[in-house]
């Protein structure tokens, strides 16, 4: 498992001093569109589903042996 506490210290300092890093490159899955009532919306809802499937299908994919490239097991 990644432990970014060990390998990205600076990136997460639990520093009281207001400091900048600069951040590796970061992938992030999204989904596009409004959402008035949130969590009262379908299209929301199922967009927000999506993401979350996608999001543990790829976190599976090292342990099936599917590499994933620049992946992190957090």
């Amino acid at each position: 498992m990644f432990d970014w506490e060990a390998r990205e210290q600076a990136e997460y300092s639990r520093s009281t001093h207001v400091s900048f890093v600069e951040l590796t490159k970061r992938s992030y899955l999204t989904a596009s569109g409004t959402a008035p009532k949130r969590t009262a919306d379908p299209t929301f809802l199922a967009k927000a589903a999506a993401v979350t499937k996608l999001a543990q299908l790829i976190s599976e994919g090292p342990k099936a042996g599917i590499e994933v490239p620049g992946f992190k097991d957090y």
